[in-house]
Formats: structure tokens, sequence, C-alpha cells
């Protein structure tokens, strides 16, 4: 079945992502006024991902790009998500933040791209090689922004035991105009 070989291949990126790096990430979540995700197409998606769960966790969380999005300041925390990591409009957001004082983060499969060489921490998501070159059996960049996805969940539930929150508190807190 090729949903047990996709299982597979995230179990293995996910498995090589240093946990030392992500518990970094979950305490700069903590410790910052505010955070701020961006991303661009599917990456962006989990970006957002991110931005909802941080929301509903209680904390201050904004997309990049939304009308509602106030100005970064030092003390914020930008978090980019970007499998290549040299989209040149993210590299710009990255630039901007890091004169701006903010802490930078990027989840990249490329850590000695434009964006993880600007920023403050890198996470990387080790992609698996393969001999045809290919780095997954799915594709485009289908395995980094599914690990991407359950890198920022399990961000999201250890953020869940170190501030005491519930599900239940956090239900409360979810969209309720939909």
């Amino acid at each position: 079945m090729i949903a047990t070989e996709i299982a597979a291949e995230v179990q293995s990126a996910i498995s090589a992502t240093s946990q030392d790096a992500v518990e970094k990430l979950t305490g700069v979540l903590l410790r910052s006024r505010r955070t701020f995700v961006a991303g661009t197409g599917r990456s962006g998606l989990m970006a957002r991902a991110l931005a909802m769960r941080l929301m509903h966790l209680g904390l201050e969380a904004y997309i990049v790009g939304e009308t509602a999005t106030p100005a970064l300041q030092q003390g914020d925390a930008l978090v980019v998500a970007s499998g290549s990591g040299e989209t040149s409009s993210l590299i710009a957001i990255v630039e901007r933040a890091t004169g701006l004082g903010a802490f930078v983060a990027t989840v990249t499969s490329a850590p000695r791209a434009s964006i993880a060489r600007m920023a403050d921490l890198v996470i990387e998501i080790a992609l698996p090689e393969m001999p045809d070159r290919l780095r997954s059996i799915q594709p485009l960049g289908s395995l980094y922004e599914q690990c991407t996805l359950l890198l920022f969940d399990s961000i999201a539930l250890e953020l869940m035991q170190r501030t005491g929150t519930s599900a239940d508190v956090m239900r409360k807190r979810h969209a309720n105009l939909e």
C-alpha cells in the first residue's frame, strides 16, 4: 500500500530531525512577545497551521502578508517554512525581520540555503537520499510539507504541556463563526 510507504518516509525524515533544535524553537515561542509565520504555497499552509495552534494556545500569532497583521518588532519571533530556503519573497521577509531585531527560525530541507544562513535557528527536515536522485516517492515537496506539519503539531503538544493548556481550553478559542 502506498500510504504505508509514505508513512515510512515520514518516519525516517522526522526521526532525523534535531530534537535540540525543536526544543529551542518551543522555548522561543514561549518567550517571544509575538510570533509571525511565513511560507509560500503548501509550506505556507503548514505555517498557517502553526499560527492557528499558537492562537488556540492563547499565544499571539500572526501570518505575514495578512491585512490584520501588525508590524513586527524587536522581541518578536518569525518562523519561516521553506523547503528550498531560496524563495525570493521569503528571503526579503527574513532580511527585514533580522534588521528589525526579531528572532528568526526556519524549517527547511536546505540547511545551507539563503534563508538558513540568515536564521538564528535552523530546523532541518532531512529528506532521504534515493538512488535515482529523487528524495521521495511523493511528488514535489509533499514529504517536506507533511514533516513540517507533524513538527509544528508536536511543538503545539509540547506547548500545551508546558503551559498547562488543555484541549478543552483550546477548543474555546477555536473559530466559532464558521
